[in-house]
């Protein structure tokens, strides 16, 4: 049984005087769940947001009103409750001690019509409003059963603890205190299953034409709660908050599985009964990498309330071809797609066959069969983010076919900044006054012998990307183009007389980190400093699979003319 279950059997049971509940997360979805638990057992309720009724005459009408289930009119003049035995309306908000009478005209009129003793409770939200705007209320409401002599009890729900809000001088009755804590991550996904989307599971849904609430996605919806918590628990724990962010991108999230059962309906027989299927764990991973920085956008504009979820997921709908994007494969109608543009390097319209994807169809088998239709398109539809060495090694210009050619070498420049040291750069990259690139001289001193055991230093290729800092890339950038994408001087404009000018201008337009940030959706780069970090530069290193694989980038780096076993740094010390 829940907390919120057990305090309201104790209201009917046993009636408090006085309750607080301090809730750190959720305090509104606690009050909606403790008034609907009471409603269902005859109880009367008055729910009084602190924020709402800011003075003491709103708050009264607000109790009055909300016990009687009483809604003022327009053409009852906004009238407030008063006995129907009374041809005058009697004003109960001038003073508390009129309050307190019209709580006895409610108790009499709530008895004589349920022809039983009746049960009030007053649920407070946001009480330490009423510290700040209405300190005289405070204490009376804390005594009010002392003061009327009914059964009446009141509930404070606060995000803030009773020792905060509580008057000075001992003169409120102290509560009867529960703390419910912070929610575990299964507790808050139930409940954001059981608040928001088990009324969704029963729209209808039929074969032909599948809703993203069909009752086939229940299972895929429990792991798609899961990618959403992780990312907002940082910054909130609240279901309400956690459950808006999910509904918001949950249809885009699912839309991919749609069009690829959709495609599979055109393709099939008329008379074959194709069913709608969870997909495979595979395509689940890459729809989750997909969707992820969508979601981190959802959690700055939604959690901020700078948009509401209706706009944001229509100004957000995944484009026609989201699915060929997931799988790694060309779009099969370039108007209508927003897949990056490639350079002179990539492949012609007319060489890229047209494609029926399908999540639940297995894509080693889709690869075997472009392999069989048109060889040269073999390297174009591996995806790129390989998932071992083997796979990767068969996909020299993957990269060199998807991403344009200043991303290209700003890839090769976070490979370079994430696997050699700093003290390499000076002698790696460095150039004279002249601008010519010289290396450092190397002083051979006669060193003493290694002892034969200790550890032995790996390279640090083979033991994964390292963090470095946004300057320290742009610097490698820098030196990259000066070396092999500067322009001739016939070519090169006359303004630029500095050696390496051209190139620092280059490295500072906005497409540059444009280019950066584009890495970054993809996850060919992994920022590891948090967005609201101010101190310091951003610091990055090279995400999972082709970008930290040394073939794949060697190749790529070929393409541009890198030789990029020459930028390695291989030395001990």
């Amino acid at each position: 049984m829940s907390t919120v279950t057990e305090v309201s059997t104790l209201l009917r049971l046993s009636p408090t005087p006085f309750i607080f509940i301090n809730d750190l997360t959720s305090p509104r979805l606690t009050t909606n769940s403790l008034i609907n638990d009471l409603d269902a057992q005859d109880v009367h309720t008055a729910r009084i947001d602190g924020v709402v009724c800011f003075t003491p005459r709103l708050f009264f009408d607000t109790v009055i009103n909300a016990l009687t289930r009483w809604k003022p009119t327009w053409e009852d003049g906004c009238a407030n409750w008063s006995p129907s035995e009374l041809h005058t309306t009697k004003r109960y908000n001038d003073s508390f001690d009129a309050f307190l009478h019209g709580l006895k005209d409610v108790h009499t009129h709530l008895t004589q019509e349920n022809q039983n003793p009746t049960k009030m409770v007053l649920i407070v939200e946001n009480p330490e409003r009423l510290k700040e705007g209405m300190p005289e209320v405070l204490v009376p409401l804390t005594r009010l059963r002392e003061l009327l002599k009914l059964d009446i009890s009141v509930v404070f729900v606060s995000a803030q603890r009773w020792e905060d809000i509580k008057p000075p001088l001992g003169a409120a009755l102290d509560p009867y205190y529960i703390d419910l804590g912070i929610p575990t991550k299964d507790a808050i996904m139930k409940q954001i299953s059981a608040s928001f989307t088990d009324h969704l599971w029963r729209i209808p849904s039929s074969s032909s034409s599948p809703t993203p609430y069909h009752p086939a996605f229940q299972p895929l919806y429990a792991q798609y709660l899961s990618l959403v918590y992780d990312i907002c628990h940082t910054f909130t724990d609240d279901p309400s908050e956690i459950g808006y962010i999910a509904a918001a991108r949950w249809p885009g999230f699912v839309k991919p599985i749609l069009d690829g059962y959709s495609q599979r309906l055109q393709e099939a027989d008329p008379d074959e009964n194709i069913e709608l299927e969870v997909p495979s764990v595979e395509f689940i991973m890459r729809l989750t990498r997909h969707f992820k920085p969508s979601l981190n956008t959802a959690l700055e504009q939604l959690f901020t309330r700078q948009t509401n979820a209706t706009d944001w997921a229509a100004a957000n709908e995944p484009n026609e071809d989201v699915l060929d994007q997931i799988l790694g494969l060309p779009p099969s109608s370039p108007t209508k797609s927003r897949h990056v543009a490639t350079d002179d390097e990539g492949m012609d319209d007319d060489e890229l066959p047209s494609l029926q994807s399908s999540p639940t169809r297995p894509r080693s088998e889709r690869i075997r069969n472009l392999q069989s239709q048109n060889p040269t398109f073999a390297d174009y539809a591996l995806p790129l983010f390989s998932s071992n060495a083997a796979s990767s090694s068969t996909a020299p210009v993957a990269l060199s076919s998807a991403l344009p050619r200043m991303s290209r070498f700003v890839l090769v420049a976070a490979f370079l900044a994430s696997m050699n040291p700093i003290k390499s750069d000076l002698r790696l990259f460095g150039r004279g006054l002249d601008g010519k690139k010289r290396r450092r001289r190397v002083v051979r001193t006669k060193k003493a012998p290694k002892p034969i055991s200790g550890p032995v230093k790996i390279p640090q290729r083979y033991l994964g990307p390292s963090p470095f800092s946004l300057d320290r890339m742009i610097a490698i950038l820098g030196a990259l183009l000066e070396e092999h994408d500067v322009p001739d001087d016939d070519e090169m404009p006359e303004e630029f007389t500095i050696p390496g000018e051209y190139t620092d201008m280059e490295t500072r337009r906005v497409g540059v980190y444009a280019s950066i940030t584009q890495l970054t959706n993809m996850r060919l780069l992994v920022r590891t400093t948090p967005l609201d970090k101010l101190d310091g530069p951003p610091m990055y290193k090279t995400g999972p699979g082709v970008a930290s694989s040394y073939e794949d980038v060697s190749a790529m780096a070929k393409g541009l003319g890198i030789t990029l076993g020459d930028l390695i740094w291989e030395r001990e010390n």
